[in-house]
């Protein structure tokens, strides 16, 4: 199939547009569903959503908010009814959200900090829903990085969906990268590093951590830091990142990280 990239404007009366990362293509409505389901998938379909704009047409971000989250859900299942009624569970669970469907898969963006481990919360409505369905829960994404979504939407849907999994998060994807392609650290490191991104202090820390085995005290003495201030370091990388350095997986996933 031929794209059209020469186009003067858009015309969704009469075409499909899609952005393939740089720009935007048409194809006519005509099409076959299973051609437009196939696009559908492999491109972001054009959407006059807010959010949507920021993140793929350059617009600014539409909200008084300086980050949001998001939460990737892939349905193993098609039941309408039961997709619906978790898609209006998300709405009462985490306040303002945008839902978007983007290369077939159903993306929930939040905008608050929360109180509770998102995760248990999924497992529990997995459950309650009777419904089978993966997730990918990110970590914080700040809104002057507008290509931040994109780039770990990508390496997750490329690296961190081929598994038995039921729920990813930034410490099971960091792992995937550096078992498939250790070189793909590097595009998402500031993306989920955020503000200890380059920080030598943290880095330090870090490294500190990782070489006394997590132990606070002697990681403590190693670093000449009182034992609060560490505890206060370590949950500072924790909101930031969304990694528990007192996790060994997520100790060794930010490891990885800082020193790809």
């Amino acid at each position: 199939m031929k794209f059209n990239y020469h186009f003067n404007k858009f015309d969704t009366t009469k075409n499909y547009y899609f952005f393939d990362g740089e720009k935007y293509f048409e194809v006519s409505k005509d099409i076959p569903f299973e051609e437009y389901e196939n696009l559908n998938n492999k491109y972001y379909q054009k959407s006059n959503n807010l959010l949507f704009k920021y993140l793929f047409d350059g617009e600014p971000f539409p909200y008084d908010k300086n980050f949001y989250k998001f939460v990737v859900i892939d349905f193993l299942t098609n039941e309408l009814n039961s997709k619906k009624n978790l898609l209006s569970f998300f709405n009462d669970l985490l306040g303002k959200v945008d839902i978007l469907e983007l290369k077939g898969k159903t993306v929930c963006f939040y905008y608050d900090i929360l109180e509770y481990d998102l995760k248990n919360i999924l497992v529990a409505a997995s459950d309650d829903f009777g419904m089978n369905f993966k997730t990918y829960i990110s970590g914080k994404l700040y809104t002057d990085k507008p290509k931040g979504f994109q780039t770990i939407f990508e390496c997750y849907l490329q690296y961190g969906t081929n598994n038995s999994r039921l729920h990813t998060n930034n410490g099971d994807l960091i792992l995937d990268l550096a078992k498939k392609d250790i070189s793909k650290l590097d595009t998402i490191k500031p993306y989920i590093l955020n503000k200890i991104y380059n920080d030598s202090q943290y880095e330090k820390l870090i490294n500190s951590m990782f070489e006394n085995n997590l132990n606070v005290t002697k990681t403590a003495k190693d670093v000449y830091m009182h034992r609060n201030t560490i505890n206060n370091k370590i949950e500072f990388i924790k909101e930031e990142t969304s990694l528990n350095m007192q996790s060994f997986k997520d100790a060794v996933a930010m490891y990885l990280l800082i020193t790809s």
